[in-house]
């Protein structure tokens, strides 16, 4: 499995993927359903084919919901720099617990996560996380828009978030979560540091 981290050059017209990040600064993370063919450089679009987040985004592209979401993620974005806690970062209109999951881990014990949901008042767009299993980790699981009218982040979406809590926690198990570090380099990974 790979993990992508999520930053401002991904949707830049200068797209990089690597981003400067201080030890203090928060590490966004989204999980890829597959790795990249071999040969394959590290493209914007390589990496849409295997990231479900971005493909997301990318379909909505044109959109009001895609605006919604580029300015929820900047915003995400600009604070995650200071490191401080979530809770002091954004109020509660904009940041709130949803609920739980219950994951199976590859030792055959189950933990429950909590999930969140950042959103931008009165927009549909929602992006769901949990913490990572590293210091400072925050594993962005989708995008998703809610549907009008519910006040409840719908169970289809937990349940989503919960099946790829536990692909990333059966790859950080099994040893074979890598982050996508840099366009080119050693295949163009690292091994992803707990």
């Amino acid at each position: 499995m790979i993990l992508l981290e999520v930053h401002d050059g991904l949707f830049s017209d200068a797209f990089r993927i690597s981003p400067a990040t201080s030890s203090t600064s928060w590490r966004l993370l989204t999980v890829c359903d597959a790795d990249l063919p071999q040969g394959v450089n590290v493209t914007l679009e390589a990496l849409v084919a295997v990231c479900p987040m971005l493909r997301e985004v990318f379909e909505l592209i044109g959109s009001n919901h895609f605006e919604d979401f580029d300015l929820l993620m900047q915003d995400i974005l600009r604070r995650a720099p200071s490191g401080l806690p979530w809770d002091r970062l954004f109020d509660d209109k904009h940041l709130h617990e949803v609920g739980d999951v219950t994951v199976a881990r590859l030792s055959g014990k189950s933990e429950r996560w909590k999930l969140f949901q950042f959103e931008k008042q009165r927009t549909l767009v929602r992006v769901l996380w949990s913490y990572g299993s590293g210091r400072k980790t925050m594993l962005l699981t989708h995008v998703f828009i809610k549907p009008g009218g519910r006040k409840k982040t719908p169970r289809s979406e937990l349940e989503r978030a919960r099946k790829i809590l536990e692909r990333y926690l059966e790859a950080v198990d099994a040893g074979q979560a890598q982050l996508i570090y840099a366009q080119g380099g050693r295949d163009g990974f690292v091994k992803l540091g707990h």
